[in-house]
């Protein structure tokens, strides 16, 4: 339901048709735990990955267990990787304020982490 949604919407540069091919592929790949769209000024969306492997939003990948840190950090850059094809204005892993960040950075938790893709 949110894919065809998403696909019948056509603002700025954002290309609903092609960011629901992307989030689908995305989701095949169990990447996703949560997406949240919105605006802000413009089309914006949230990725968040999921903490368990039972967590992705097409069900359960191999056995129930949680994600290490490393695996979530790898999610991360997937998901940024595939949203470039997505063609956003702004992408970046960001906190839950909003702040960027470096997936990688030791310092910050990535169970804190989500990925953000803004079209102007």
């Amino acid at each position: 339901e949110m894919l065809d949604g998403i696909r019948a919407i056509k603002v700025n540069e954002f290309d609903g048709t092609k960011v629901a091919m992307v989030l689908k592929d995305l989701a095949d790949d169990g990447l996703i735990a949560d997406v949240e769209y919105g605006a802000e000024g413009s089309p914006v969306i949230y990725i968040t990955p999921p903490f368990w492997t039972h967590q992705s939003i097409l069900g359960p990948k191999g056995k129930n267990r949680k994600y290490t840190d490393r695996e979530r950090r790898e999610m991360l850059k997937r998901i940024m990787e595939k949203m470039k094809d997505a063609n956003p204005d702004e992408l970046s892993v960001v906190d839950m304020l909003g702040n960027q960040l470096d997936p990688d950075d030791p310092n910050h938790d990535p169970s804190f982490m989500m990925v953000r893709a803004w079209w102007d």
